[in-house]
């Protein structure tokens, strides 16, 4: 489903120590509850969050995960074919009925997919009621502040009969001047202030060897101050 070594049998550091992060609060053994995985464009971030996330459900029977964006299009378009390439060969049913998608594994864990619709939501109102294991913030950088402390508000509320796991936030982002979550996330980490309860790792496509050439010579033709801030 995840490959951690390349095919020079070279290791993705930054994506297994990520990985092993969100591993261990799953188990019980870190006090993290909010993992962030940040950095420039084709880093694996959002891809690496699913393979956790979809791992999560099999581990744990009755399992529910929300993974938000802001729109549902955008989560259908990037989101969804992700999750069906890790999801190859696994035993699942996807559904979507009354504007509610997930998909739902065998031991009645579910991924739902659900849009954060500020536009037509100033209260969020969508929130009241939810309840949940994880929740992926998928580009935070496009969501509102009040969605994150929502997220931090409905987290860990659903109570399984088999034994709940810690709650747990995982969270990607590209470079942004979106002041909250710089503040939020991209300063703590500069200036070596990050809270006890939470795990920041960045990264680039240079870091995802999966990543072809041709693409790393394409981005080199964007204007200088897009390819620093995107790429770099």
């Amino acid at each position: 489903m995840y490959k951690f070594i390349d095919d020079n049998g070279n290791t993705l550091t930054k994506h297994l120590q990520f990985f092993k992060t969100a591993m261990d609060v799953l188990s019980g053994k870190s006090n993290y509850r909010k993992l962030f995985f940040g950095g420039g464009i084709r880093g694996g971030k959002t891809y690496l969050c699913l393979y956790i996330v979809i791992l999560a459900c099999r581990m744990f029977n009755g399992l529910r995960v929300h993974i938000i964006r802001k729109t549902f299009p955008c989560l259908r378009s990037t989101v969804v074919p992700s999750i069906k390439k890790l999801l190859d060969g696994v035993e699942y049913e996807e559904k979507m009925h009354a504007g509610n998608y997930y998909f739902r594994f065998p031991n009645g864990s579910e991924i739902h997919l659900f849009s954060e619709s500020f536009d037509i939501d100033k209260d969020l109102d969508r929130f009241k009621g939810l309840e949940t294991n994880i929740i992926m913030l998928e580009q935070i950088e496009e969501l509102q502040e009040k969605t994150y402390y929502k997220a931090i508000e409905r987290v860990g509320t659903y109570i399984m009969k088999s034994g709940t796991p810690p709650p747990l936030i995982l969270s990607t982002m590209n470079p942004t001047h979106v002041m909250w979550v710089r503040k939020l996330i991209y300063e703590p980490f500069r200036d070596n202030k990050i809270p006890q309860d939470t795990y920041i790792q960045m990264i680039t496509a240079a870091e995802n060897p999966f990543i072809p050439e041709y693409l790393h010579e394409n981005w080199k033709s964007m204007n200088d101050l897009d390819y620093k801030q995107y790429v770099l």
